[in-house]
């Protein structure tokens, strides 16, 4: 046993890197995925849909990557993954960075359309002092574009940290995932 030990040795660090490969294979194949959360802008904005109920089409499908690997590795997984945090959790916070920088991205840019939209209306509004136009009826509260894009994305979340609690079949994944609780 000692001499099989340690004739494995050198194999160890092939294994390493060969598992590291795999990881990085499946947060990039999860990350493109993530190229819908810039769709949400064009969905909401200036189309007059109504506001989003459930999270996006795109959310399910983060983790298939994931999942999709998983049976195929049960019971072959290295020791030097299974280190904690353990390899799914790794995967799911890199691909949870990503989200976050995406979100982040469309946020900014929610913001700036909202900015430059409030300047374009009070460079176009009317000379103070005179009256504003009456409309008929009670004014209706409706979400803007923005808030409704917002909201999509806090649907989208909501779903996502669902799917982190299934695909990695742990008690608490989103805990333990240090990005998710920033």
């Amino acid at each position: 046993r000692e001499g099989l030990a340690e004739a494995l040795q050198p194999f160890e660090g092939l294994v390493r890197r060969g598992w590291q490969a795999i990881h990085v294979h499946v947060v990039a194949q999860c990350v493109t995925v993530l190229e819908a959360v810039r769709g949400i802008t064009a969905t909401y904005r200036m189309t007059n849909k109504r506001a989003p109920e459930r999270a996006s089409p795109y959310v399910s499908k983060i983790l298939d990557p994931l999942r999709a690997l998983e049976p195929g590795v049960t019971g072959k997984v290295p020791p030097c993954a299974q280190q904690p945090p353990g390899w799914k959790v790794e995967v799911l916070e890199a691909v949870l960075t990503h989200y976050l920088e995406a979100t982040r991205e469309l946020l900014n840019s929610v913001e700036q359309m909202e900015d430059a939209l409030k300047k374009r209306k009070q460079r176009t509004s009317k000379p103070p002092g005179t009256m504003p136009e009456r409309t008929g009826g009670a004014a209706v509260a409706a979400l803007s574009d923005s808030d409704k894009i917002k909201l999509q994305l806090f649907l989208d979340v909501v779903a996502f940290a669902e799917e982190m609690q299934q695909a990695a079949a742990l008690d608490d994944p989103i805990t333990r995932c240090e990005v998710y609780t920033q």
